[in-house]
């Protein structure tokens, strides 16, 4: 028998954004200027 495990937590929610960028190297670097040029809220 399998035993299934829940976790909750209370974590605040502090902005609301369409994306995140993980990473500050070239890709998120190369994600952050593409966003920015399509005037994304991140």
């Amino acid at each position: 028998m399998e035993e299934t495990i829940h976790w909750e937590a209370d974590i605040p929610v502090l902005e609301e954004r369409d994306v995140v960028i993980i990473g500050g190297f070239f890709a998120g670097i190369a994600c952050a200027v593409e966003l920015a040029k399509a005037d994304s809220k991140s």
